[in-house]
């Protein structure tokens, strides 16, 4: 795609559905929060408010617990930003099982969106080719008329994550956790250049336009990668609180993707040009037995890919990345259907980084966990922030998105005494 063109499209406007601007980068917008106990907690990775603190996208989290559970999270959002329409969506956002092996270890399995898009773009004001420079009869009367045209693109499918995740209690106070993912998934480009013809009023201003001729070009993108994560939770003995440290890394392979275009036989393969990786710290500090408070930072390096493969030329921002969050328990003292519910709030805050350009990207969180019958949780967690960016003449993006999970627990696979 011509990058000039691509650049224009930004600058007259845009009407598309997506669930964020930051779809206009690489694959698509990475998503990397599944947990709505997590969301609520300052948009966490490392801790949650479920029971025991099992974390879903943290794999040494899980072998604190000592059940099989089953976990799903869907997510509602809203977008709205200056030259756009108000932008909804819903997705299908985390699914995993999980189940204990032994006393000290524990196994899950999982699946999960990585990064996304779902968008439809349009210009928003037509380009004119004058008569003088127009080489097209719409009238076939022997002289060259008028035209105008646009540009339309559209864009579905993503990356998905296929992982297990291994955690193993190593003592009381130390677990480690290995996740490994396969990555996968296509994606449909659509673009068209569209041509109208041009009617004029009695004044000679323009009247009308008609779609008299369109060009379509259509693109398939196969993706393929594996990716590996592990992190260490340990703990502080003899500390009148209880209180967790974690440190991560993780990284994916380049990633390959077969490009199929115009349904053709031909495919072309390509490599990112170099690998995706993670890094991050973070603490949990509880004050007393009913509430604390979290940080967490993160530094994501995305992938740099040859700019044909990605959207609109443009690789996927890196990113660094703060989190704080406090929360409170109230215990229920009745025998009732639920055990306690907490409350949590966060703040974050994100920095954006692609060719010195910059995105700035800070919210405010909520959470509301309820405990129920011994070890279910019930989770919904809300944030909304503002996107502010250097990129395309794009400011102030307003986002609010409400996340639900639901995590089931059973006695399977080990028989345990309460």
């Amino acid at each position: 795609m011509n990058k000039r063109i691509s650049i224009l499209i930004i600058f007259f406007g845009l009407i598309f559905g997506q669930n964020s601007l930051l779809s206009l980068y690489g694959f698509g917008e990475h998503i990397n929060s599944y947990d709505a106990s997590s969301i609520g907690l300052g948009d966490s990775k490392f801790f949650s408010l479920n029971y025991n603190g099992l974390a879903l996208s943290s794999p040494s989290s899980l072998s604190k617990n000592d059940l099989s559970f089953l976990s799903m999270t869907t997510n509602f959002s809203k977008i709205e930003a200056k030259k756009l329409d108000e932008l909804n969506s819903n997705i299908f956002h985390f699914l995993s099982y999980a189940f204990p092996v032994s006393n000290k270890t524990y196994f899950s399995i999982g699946l999960n969106p990585l990064f996304r898009t779902n968008m439809y773009i349009e210009e928003a004001q037509y380009n004119i080719y004058g008569a003088d420079e127009s080489p097209v009869d719409t009238n076939y009367d022997g002289v060259n008329d008028a035209v105008a045209y646009k540009n339309t693109y559209d864009f579905i499918g993503g990356v998905s994550e296929f992982h297990i995740s291994f955690s193993n209690k190593i003592s009381d106070h130390i677990y480690f956790g290995l996740k490994v993912g396969r990555l996968f998934g296509t994606s449909k480009r659509d673009y068209s250049l569209n041509f109208y013809s041009i009617t004029f009023d009695q004044n000679g201003n323009f009247n009308a336009y008609n779609l008299f001729s369109s060009q379509n070009t259509q693109d398939i993108h196969k993706y393929s990668s594996i990716n590996y994560n592990f992190d260490l939770r340990f703990s502080i003995p003899h500390l009148d609180n209880e209180n967790e440290f974690v440190v991560m890394y993780g990284e994916s392979d380049q990633m390959k993707v077969e490009i199929n275009s115009d349904l053709s036989d031909a495919i072309q393969t390509f490599y990112s040009t170099n690998i995706m990786s993670e890094n991050g710290f973070g603490f949990k500090i509880n004050r007393n037995k009913n509430n604390g408070f979290i940080f967490e930072y993160h530094n994501l390096k995305s992938f740099e890919s040859p700019a044909n493969i990605n959207l609109f030329n443009n690789d996927y921002p890196d990113m660094l990345s703060y989190h704080f969050g406090v929360f409170n328990t109230v215990e229920n003292s009745k025998k009732s259907f639920w055990n306690s519910s907490i409350i949590s709030a966060g703040l974050y805050f994100k920095d954006y980084t692609l060719n010195n350009n910059k995105i700035k990207d800070f919210g405010l969180t909520l959470g509301l966990g309820i405990k129920y019958l011994k070890r279910n949780t019930f989770n919904v967690g809300f944030k909304m922030g503002k996107r502010e960016s250097d990129f395309y003449d794009m400011h102030d993006e307003k986002y609010f998105k409400l996340y639900i999970t639901l995590i089931s627990t059973e006695k399977w696979f080990i028989n345990r005494k309460e």
